[in-house]
């Protein structure tokens, strides 16, 4: 009897064990999405998703809740959730989002997914493992950007068509076959990458390529056969030395070549390929880029802060207003580093106004002109500047009816346009009002014109509102604000 009883407490013993294994084990379905929980409070996306989940657009969440309403925090995917590494993935998701949480994303993530043609991933994780979107045969937006622990990713998407691919500054090292025959036509290889692998970016269509400054190593057939690439840019003053095999660019013939290093005549890996372009310094294509004609290496670049090679870009001038500081900027196309090429005083100054008039009385609007900013506004931006001052019934102010669409001065407007006039300093004073003009409230002001393919724009520096000296108008470029008190 006393064996029996023994016999079974062991064997009751063993089922709870099991049952506690199978428990453990056991995947849950939340929102369309399979889970497995992990007894430290934490959950799995389980790879029974790749038969189980009937989901189009997969966005695995931060966390999730059992059916007694525990909290489990998603920190892991298991490998080939999604995908399989010998036969088909799951054909039913299209987009699949992968939150920050994660910090560990399984191999085979989605390979075999033939649907997929969206994914976003924002995962910890360090490294994305070969095989992750292999035959992905719809895959065409990969954003990686959000990985901002990603320092190096294996042959992710061969053969996945990707044509829209964006990389976290983090990554280091693209390794062998990563994105080897996409449709990849634009993308910004982040400053601080060190090594691209081989046949990294084969039969791809880039049309710019960008080498930045920090890459060392090319590997064999990195960019073997791009034979769409218009622009190349290598960035690294010693890119000489970074392969022995002659087919990293092979096929690769672009219009222009920009190089950061000395006379490329003096290379000789990589260079013999190129031997029959001209040549030219990085001085004389900045005084006349239209004397780099095709087939032109271009050599002694700069290199911007990111390290990437600047190239003639187009300035921006900014400004909120015209009596403020105006600059010129010149904004980086790779990193958005904005340089302050030059700054230019505000045009006008503000000197101050009179007591603001009620019928009869008077009142004055004071502006110092700075010509020569005017003159430098002009030459950079083409656009003419007229100036003057105007008084007008308070009841106009802050309409249209100041000036028209076509600029035209209406009935009851006093307005003067001084631009020519030989002084820096100018102030309008409205004296002498008639009996019909007395009890009616005026204000006054300044304004600018800018004039540009025969369109003149209107905005006003100050208006001078008439009820009393602690109500004025602050207007700002082309558009007035509302009637503020002083304090």
């Amino acid at each position: 009897m006393k064996k029996k009883l023994v016999l079974t407490i062991a064997i009751v013993a063993i089922f709870t064990c099991m049952l506690a294994i199978f428990v453990s084990a056991e995947d849950i379905e939340y929102k369309g999405i399979y889970y497995t929980l992990n007894s430290n409070g934490t959950a799995t996306v389980s790879s029974a998703n790749r038969t189980e989940c009937k989901l189009a657009i997969v966005e695995i969440p931060k966390t999730i809740s059992d059916k007694d309403g525990n909290v489990y925090n998603v920190t892991a995917i298991a490998n080939e959730c999604f995908g399989n590494g010998g036969a088909q993935g799951n054909q039913y998701i299209e987009e699949l989002y992968i939150p920050s949480t994660i910090v560990s994303v399984g191999k085979q993530l989605a390979r075999g997914c033939s649907s997929l043609r969206k994914v976003v991933i924002s995962s910890q994780d360090t490294a994305l493992l070969d095989g992750t979107f292999w035959s992905c045969s719809s895959l065409q937006e990969l954003d990686m950007s959000g990985m901002e622990n990603l320092t190096s990713i294996e042959s992710i998407a061969v053969g996945a068509p990707v044509s829209s691919l964006k990389l976290p500054s983090s990554l280091r090292i693209v390794g062998g076959k990563a994105f080897q025959s996409g449709n990849i036509t634009s993308l910004v290889l982040p400053s601080g990458l060190t090594t691209i692998g081989g046949n990294a970016f084969q039969f791809n269509d880039f049309v710019t390529l960008v080498i930045p400054a920090s890459v060392n190593s090319v590997s064999a057939a990195a960019f073997h056969n791009v034979s769409t690439i218009k622009t190349l840019v290598f960035a690294n003053t010693s890119f000489d030395g970074w392969s022995k095999d002659s087919t990293t660019f092979n096929g690769v013939n672009p219009n222009i070549i920009f190089f950061a290093g000395s006379d490329p005549t003096t290379l000789t890996n990589h260079y013999t390929q190129w031997a029959s372009y001209n040549t030219m310094t990085y001085t004389d294509y900045l005084a006349n880029p239209s004397a780099a004609t095709a087939k032109t290496i271009v050599y002694g670049t700069q290199n911007c802060t990111c390290g990437y090679i600047e190239t003639n870009e187009e300035p921006t001038f900014n400004f909120t207003s015209y009596t403020e500081e105006m600059t010129l900027t010149k904004t980086c196309s790779h990193c958005k580093n904005v340089t302050i090429l030059k700054s230019i005083d505000p045009m006008f100054t503000n000197l101050g106004f009179s007591a603001a008039l009620y019928g009869g009385g008077e009142m004055s609007v004071n502006y110092k002109v700075n010509a020569q900013s005017i003159l430098e506004y002009e030459k950079i931006t083409g656009v003419a500047v007229n100036y003057g001052v105007f008084a007008v019934r308070a009841d106009k102010i802050g309409t249209n009816d100041i000036f028209d669409a076509e600029g035209n001065e209406l009935s009851g407007v006093i307005a003067a346009d001084i631009t020519g006039t030989n002084f820096n300093l100018f102030s309008l004073k409205i004296t002498g009002f008639t009996e019909a003009q007395k009890g009616i409230d005026f204000a006054m002001g300044a304004f600018v014109g800018t004039t540009k393919d025969a369109k003149t724009e209107y905005a006003y520096l100050q208006i001078a509102a008439p009820e009393n000296s602690e109500k004025y108008f602050f207007a700002s470029y082309n558009k007035v604000l509302t009637m503020l008190p002083s304090d």
